[in-house]
């Protein structure tokens, strides 16, 4: 995807790409097994060296954790380039080691070299001769220009400091960020490649829970606005993520009914407060298995929510999210964290085996590494590494509305037929395929199954 399309991209959405309607149908997109979960970006090692400047006066004075909370908030600004660029996504847990006996004092303040090191899903058009070059930051006071607007995206609500750390890219028209200034250029050596499972599936048995000595197998599909409307009406909104949340329930409504599923409505106050219907709930057999399937919106009941009831109250096997990443706006793993530990009488995690699926934007970068964490303290001796027990489906780059419906479906199919098991590499090449036929690299990522059974 070129760099102008990608911004025209976000000029309709926060953090998820907009919504473009394109005419390709389900039947269009033959999903097949595949070596590689991916056919548009592979997961590598990276490192650089880079040039902190500090608010320092004397190199006596640096403290080094502060100063890597510091470099750590200045290298988000990666993000811009990376996405503007359409080259890939960061994943949570980067390293940064402080050369602090190499600072040195410029013009009154402190600089300091330091090593960043960290893993990276990338797309491998974008690696030429494992080296490529991107702007950072030297710090992040240091931004603030008289143009600074100039050099984040153009679309309302994104050209704010809360999120220019996502959107800065000085190559941008009118940004008046100078080389050697406000930013260097680093070079990214890309290292080794993150080995690949070769064929893997979900756990589809035990994804199957006991619920009051019931075998159910609970699904939650969830659907978000591009833009909040109020009241919200999610079953006849026009706001083009709800007709992506109307055309799934219409197809999983035909599919069920058809089976002898029964159909009742999901309120706002069955997951947190208010009277509207916000989606359906379809429960039947089969196997001998009650099978349960939630079709719900995020209309006056906000995102967290509806993950933390599936996820944490219910502890669902299955939870998909379709709509704005939002992160640094009300969604994120400390956030999540704060709930359980604020709330334990409500919600709490569950040493189940559990799978989700964050379609937004770039979740390959927020919802990853902080959710197995959290896993592997349900039992940190069996499962230290918190794989075990749950598999995550993200993005890199940004995904649009527009292919909502059809991930949904997808998904759905996947976990609904278990007797004819469907792969992890099979659905991403679904999901990824769909999205190429409309000119959009979407790159999808499974972690945590590497210690599945085959």
């Amino acid at each position: 995807m070129k760099p102008k399309s990608l911004t025209l991209f976000f000029l309709l959405g926060l953090l998820l790409g907009c919504s473009k309607e394109i005419s390709v149908t389900s039947n269009q997109v033959k999903g097949s097994e595949s070596p590689l979960y991916s056919l548009n970006g592979k997961e590598h090692l990276v490192e650089f060296q880079a040039l902190y400047r500090s608010s320092y006066t004397q190199t006596k004075d640096i403290d080094i954790e502060t100063l890597t909370s510091e470099i750590k908030r200045t290298a988000q600004f990666l993000f811009g380039p990376l996405t503007y660029r359409s080259l890939g996504g960061i994943q949570k847990g980067e390293k940064i080691q402080v050369l602090a006996d190499q600072a040195y004092v410029q013009n009154e303040r402190v600089i300091i070299p330091y090593y960043y090191q960290a893993t990276w899903l990338l797309r491998a058009e974008a690696i030429d001769e494992n080296n490529f070059q991107l702007p950072l930051p030297y710090s992040i006071p240091d931004l603030r220009t008289a143009q600074w607007k100039r050099c984040t995206d153009s679309g309302e609500g994104h050209n704010t400091w809360d999120f220019f750390w996502y959107y800065w890219e000085p190559g941008r028209y009118g940004c008046d960020h100078r080389l050697g200034e406000q930013y260097q250029m680093i070079s990214v050596k890309v290292g080794a490649e993150t080995p690949q499972t070769q064929l893997s599936f979900p756990e589809y048995k035990r994804l199957i829970h006991d619920e009051n000595g019931e075998p159910t197998l609970a699904m939650t599909f969830a659907f978000g606005y591009i833009e909040d409307t109020f009241p919200p009406n999610p079953f006849h909104d026009s706001d083009y993520g709800m007709t992506q949340f109307q055309n799934f329930y219409a197809r999983v409504k035909s599919q069920l009914s058809a089976l002898g599923y029964t159909e009742q409505p999901i309120y706002q106050k069955d997951v947190s407060s208010g009277a509207s219907v916000i989606g359906s709930q379809f429960t039947g057999m089969k196997e001998n298995v009650r099978v349960r399937v939630s079709v719900v919106a995020a209309a006056g009941v906000d995102q967290m929510e509806l993950f933390a009831h599936s996820y944490a109250k219910k502890h669902e096997g299955f939870f998909a999210w379709f709509g704005h990443s939002r992160v640094g706006s009300g969604f994120d793993a400390d956030r999540f964290a704060a709930k359980l530990r604020y709330n334990p009488q409500e919600f709490s995690l569950t040493a189940d085996y559990q799978l989700v699926y964050w379609a937004g934007c770039n979740s390959y970068s927020y919802y990853t590494l902080p959710f197995f964490e959290l896993k592997a303290k349900m039992n940190p001796e069996s499962d230290p590494s918190g794989t075990r027990n749950l598999d995550l489906i993200s993005n890199v780059l940004p995904s649009l509305f527009s292919f909502n419906d059809y991930n949904a479906q997808v998904l759905f199919q996947a976990l609904l037929n278990w007797n004819t098991p469907t792969s992890y590499q099979k659905i991403v090449s679904q999901i990824e395929k769909y999205a190429n036929m409309s000119g959009t690299k979407v790159i999808v990522n499974v972690l945590g199954d590497e210690d599945n059974p085959k």
